[in-house]
Order: structure tokens, then C-alpha cells, then sequence
């Protein structure tokens, strides 16, 4: 005899606001400089070239 299946109810999720990229790249440098990374190393991580 087969079991009739039960009916499932998903969980409500709050998703947090959307940021922006702009947003995100500048709270990850924040993240960064906070642990003690060199701003030159952080610059070069994002792209950019030494002089």
C-alpha cells in the first residue's frame, strides 16, 4: 500500500537588501585593509599595475 504523499511548506527567507558591485568591491578593501593588508597589495589584487 503506497503512502500519499505529504504536502511540503517552504520556509520564508528573508534575503538581505541587494548591494551593488561598487558596494561589495569597497566593503571587501574595508575587509581587507581592517586585517592589516597593505593598501599596494590590495591595489594590486584589484588589477592594478605597480608604477
Amino acid at each position: 500500500m503506497a503512502k500519499t504523499p505529504s504536502h511540503i511548506t517552504p520556509l520564508t527567507v528573508e534575503l538581505p537588501p541587494a548591494k551593488s558591485s561598487t558596494q561589495l568591491i569597497s566593503e571587501y578593501v574595508e575587509r581587507l585593509r581592517d586585517s592589516g593588508v597593505r593598501q599596494k597589495v590590495v591595489a594590486l589584487t584589484l588589477g592594478f599595475k605597480p608604477n
